[in-house]
């Protein structure tokens, strides 16, 4: 079991960053499977704060993006348009996601919005620093729970 929860971890990380895979939830997923192996002994409290935390990035997550659209002065058609054009652009890699983004988010702005091409480009930049900041946390937290979940479980398994 602690295998499967060392690929759940895995691919939480991958999901920090493709959009189609909720990253977070499975982290923390991969450590309720980590903690059933017997091989990864978590205590309560330390799950009961890993759920918190997890929490917390999952609806920071959800926030931070078109918050940070609306301070660089974007609609919400730049945020929209920034997650379409990461879809689409799915097909051609992470650079193609990107790229994606800041065409999906200017394209929106400019026309949806009625924006002019300075103001669409402002917000762009919003969405880009959005999306970075909410992949940043996404990261981070599974990280963090893949380390917890190898070094504790493969650890046990060492002994």
């Amino acid at each position: 079991m602690i295998y499967l929860a060392i690929i759940c971890a895995l691919l939480a990380v991958l999901g920090s960053v493709l959009p189609v895979i909720p990253g977070p939830l499975l982290a923390y997923g991969a450590l309720w499977l980590a903690r059933l192996s017997e091989h990864c002994p978590f205590t309560d409290e330390f799950m009961v704060i890993m759920g918190i935390v997890t929490a917390i990035v999952f609806l920071l997550d959800l926030f931070l993006p078109p918050m940070v659209v609306r301070a660089f002065g974007g609609s919400k058609a730049a945020g929209r348009g920034a997650m379409v054009g990461m879809l689409l652009g799915i097909i051609f890699t992470p650079i193609g996601m990107f790229l994606g983004m800041i065409l999906g988010a200017f394209i929106f702005e400019l026309l949806i919005s009625k924006r002019k091409p300075t103001h669409s480009l402002k917000a762009t930049m919003g969405a880009v620093l959005g999306f970075i900041l909410g992949t940043g946390i996404k990261l981070a937290l599974c990280g963090f729970i893949l380390w917890e979940i190898v070094i504790t479980g493969l650890g046990t398994l060492l002994k």
